[in-house]
């Protein structure tokens, strides 16, 4: 097993009844049978939860993959012994590093063993219940403005790209709660920034399908070097301005 994805089973509610009546699949409607090696690489380009068949909201545990193994969970209690009785078991999928690592370096979501727990603990007092309630105000503005411009809209019947509405209600959030408002001005170079970075190593491509090492120039690496390169000098401003400020306010604090 190389990977380890997740499959959370939801009931379907008919109109004329709130009784759960099965398994709710994805939309679009998954394939009744599994697909091709072609037609699976199309499907992981475009929208890779296409590639899932029907049994893979079924099955209480599936393995699936043609290319690589990869094992499908729905099992609540499996999912549990993965996740919470035997996590040090089981490492994060290579898909999942080839995705974020690149931006986010060796953190909370991409590191493992001792480097993961180290990071687990200095974010953990920030996701505790009181430091979550300080936050409250600050996510239901972020939500309150993405509502108003939904309402606002010129052509009230044009669709919504949601996947971009709420990557955009992501950045405010985390605009106003981590970073204290500090990427305010720099929300245009972000947002287009972060577009770009999605549309590259966003998508699962054939040198991720192979596991080709990272530094292989691949088209998408290429693509999105300008994006991290804005996000880390954005980041490093930020990091350099806070320094600044609190020297300024104790200097005794910052010396030697």
């Amino acid at each position: 097993m190389t990977a380890l994805s997740l499959v959370q089973h939801h009931p379907i509610l008919p109109v004329t009844s709130r009784a759960a009546t099965g398994p709710r699949p994805a939309a679009p409607q998954p394939h009744p049978e599994r697909l091709g090696l072609f037609a699976t690489i199309r499907a992981l380009r475009t929208n890779p939860i296409t590639a899932f068949p029907e049994e893979a909201y079924q099955a209480p545990i599936l393995e699936v993959g043609r290319l690589r193994s990869v094992m499908l969970v729905n099992d609540p209690d499996e999912i549990e012994h993965v996740l919470v009785g035997n996590a040090g078991n089981y490492r994060k999928s290579v898909q999942q590093q080839r995705r974020l690592q690149p931006a986010l370096g060796d953190g909370l979501l991409t590191a493992e063993g001792a480097a993961w727990q180290a990071a687990r603990r200095i974010a953990a007092p920030l996701f505790n219940p009181k430091s979550i309630a300080l936050l409250f105000d600050d996510m239901q503005e972020a939500a309150a403005v993405m509502r108003d411009r939904w309402l606002d809209r010129t052509v009230p019947g044009r669709p919504l790209d949601l996947a971009a509405e709420f990557q955009r209600l992501t950045y405010e959030i985390v605009s106003r709660t981590v970073f204290s408002g500090a990427l305010d001005q720099d929300r245009a170079r972000v947002h287009a920034n972060m577009a770009i970075y999605f549309e590259t190593f966003g998508r699962i491509d054939l040198a991720s399908l192979f596991n080709l090492p990272a530094w292989v120039p691949t088209t998408a690496a290429l693509r999105a070097r300008p994006a991290l390169a804005v996000f880390r000098s954005i980041v490093d401003r930020v990091v350099a301005q806070r320094v600044d400020d609190r020297t300024a306010r104790c200097p005794i604090c910052w010396t030697g």
